[in-house]
């Protein structure tokens, strides 16, 4: 829907927008006329997902097409909880995460986000690239930053002469990844594989924009702590992983009852519910039910 509002060619945006505001209602309902309506229903259910967090986000599309202005903070802070701050609150409910401390996360997260799919061409990558730059404080990338044949993110960057701050992270998941500055602005490109992108996200470029965004240091470091686990994991770590965890009263269980092929990059539904990353050393091997590790909170 995002495209109503933002592409151009539309016919008639707030037509569009109008409609999707009635078949999001009576998806709610259990009424819904197209697939995408009915397939909302089935995630509402699953996930426990309000009306709002959709009919919101067409109120800020809607402030989009009429090219609304914000003259104060409070004006601004209106339209980014309906283009940001709400489609956290919808990340953070199909991750399990609800009640007050839900809304005030994704209200400190509230960051004003523009999204684009790019074709596997380093031409049209570095054109989307200083496109963006041009209107965003910050960008972000998944795919294409490995060492593959279409893997031209590295290139790209160089020719936009970027100043590189790290290439690749000594762990795993997500070890392509890279940060570099262009022009005093970062962007992070994290590996294509679904988890590996989450997993580095959270770890370093979340605590980098909040710090970005004037948070506190002490604010943007993922909290360190240690937790005996109740489910184990089967198989052992040359380098050092980071596992996808639900942390509670000192204990913290690895969903997958120990399967590795649980956590695989390229799986993502079992980080639903989870609020933390077990860190298992390099040269550890398989842990079991009962032994102590370390455990990194996300930034809240």
């Amino acid at each position: 829907m995002d495209d109503l509002a933002d592409e151009p060619g539309v016919k008639d945006p707030e037509k569009e927008l109008s409609f999707w505001q009635e078949e999001i209602t009576r998806a709610f309902a259990g009424r819904a006329q197209t697939d995408p309506g009915k397939e909302l229903f089935e995630m509402a259910q699953t996930f426990g997902l309000e009306p709002d967090r959709f009919l919101l986000l067409i109120e800020g599309m809607r402030a989009d097409v009429q090219g609304r202005t914000y003259a104060t903070r409070q004006e601004l802070e209106w339209y980014l909880w309906r283009v940001a701050g709400i489609v956290g609150l919808a990340t953070l409910d199909i991750l399990g995460v609800k009640g007050p401390q839900a809304q005030a996360l994704a209200r400190q997260l509230g960051f004003a986000v523009q999204r684009r799919h790019c074709s596997d061409d380093p031409e049209v990558i570095a054109c989307q690239l200083r496109e963006l730059l041009t209107g965003c404080d910050a960008v972000i990338t998944s795919g294409g930053v490995s060492v593959g044949q279409k893997d031209y993110l590295p290139a790209v960057l160089e020719r936009l002469g970027a100043q590189m701050i790290f290439a690749g992270v000594a762990q795993k998941p997500g070890s392509p990844m890279l940060a570099a500055e262009i022009a005093g602005k970062l962007v992070f490109c994290l590996s294509g594989n679904p988890f590996a992108a989450a997993a580095t996200l959270e770890q370093y470029a979340i605590p980098a924009l909040l710090r970005a965004a004037g948070r506190r240091e002490e604010g943007c470091i993922l909290p360190r702590t240690t937790c005996t686990l109740t489910t184990g994991f089967s198989k052992s770590s040359k380098g050092d992983r980071y596992l996808r965890a639900k942390a509670a009263g000192g204990s913290v269980t690895i969903p997958g009852e120990g399967s590795a092929e649980a956590h695989s990059s390229g799986s993502l539904s079992a980080m639903i519910g989870c609020n933390c990353l077990v860190k298992l050393p390099a040269g550890s091997g398989p842990v079991a039910p009962g032994e102590e590790v370390e455990v990194l909170y996300f930034v809240y």
